[in-house]
């Protein structure tokens, strides 16, 4: 139950703010992604899908389901990036947000964000 649980918190976190494969593993934590979904509506976003229990094809599934969002078998790229948040850590169903510039203009912006979902900001 609890992991129906985790993957509905993660489609309504996406939704409020977005094939099977090996995945690709992050060269910073070494964590496999099933890969990211890029989402550039107001700002630009990137999830990328590092829990154990998404695969390609669920990944590009939740991706199709967000608005201006382009899914690929890569990890969010970190040119630009000023901040991630991963929410669910440890779970199935983790995901990690990757947060790029504008938030930059407000310092603030990216960790209240993180905060919202709950999840755990990393600078950087």
């Amino acid at each position: 139950m609890s992991h129906l649980r985790g993957i509905s918190i993660a489609l309504v976190i996406s939704s409020t703010f977005g094939l099977f494969g090996c995945g690709v593993a992050d060269s910073v934590t070494g964590a496999v992604v099933a890969g990211s979904c890029t989402i550039t509506t107001g700002v630009t976003n990137c999830i990328d899908y590092t829990g154990s229990g998404y695969t390609g094809v669920t990944a590009q599934d939740h991706c199709s389901q967000q608005t201006d969002a382009t899914y690929s078998t890569s990890r969010c790229t970190a040119t630009g990036r000023v901040a991630s948040c991963t929410v669910l850590a440890g779970q199935v169903t983790e995901i990690t947000w990757r947060y790029y510039s504008p938030f930059t203009t407000d310092p603030a912006s990216a960790p209240a964000a993180c905060s919202l979902l709950e999840g755990t900001y990393t600078a950087g």
